[in-house]
């Protein structure tokens, strides 16, 4: 089984390729984009291909959104060629309910 190394934005993705080419972890990774979280990568789909774009060759990936965007989400992610996890569902649904957002604009997304 591979570790799902959560992503939230593109210094980490910079840092986990990093880790790959030290050989501190095993390819394909499996990659999880988390969107529109604050103070990471914003919701955004020409956010979302540039971290596609930086992804290495054959890596296995994901990606979601909180908010308004979590179903159009869907859809980015397939349509862009990755995939779509259902624990990222439970993890939204749980932490939107749980969280109070940090702005009263936070929660109406871009």
């Amino acid at each position: 089984m591979r570790p799902e190394l959560e992503i939230f934005d593109t210094g980490q993705l910079w840092f986990a390729k990093q880790l790959l080419a030290e050989g501190l972890l095993d390819d394909p990774t499996v990659f999880q984009l988390c969107m529109g979280v604050p103070w990471g990568a914003p919701a955004d789909p020409g956010v979302l291909q540039s971290m596609v774009n930086m992804l290495p060759d054959g890596a296995q990936w994901a990606s979601f959104s909180l908010g308004r965007m979590q179903m159009p989400w869907v859809a980015q992610s397939i349509l862009l060629g990755g995939h779509v996890s259902g624990s990222a569902w439970r993890t939204t649904s749980t932490w939107a309910r749980a969280t109070e957002p940090p702005t009263p604009s936070w929660w109406s997304g871009p």
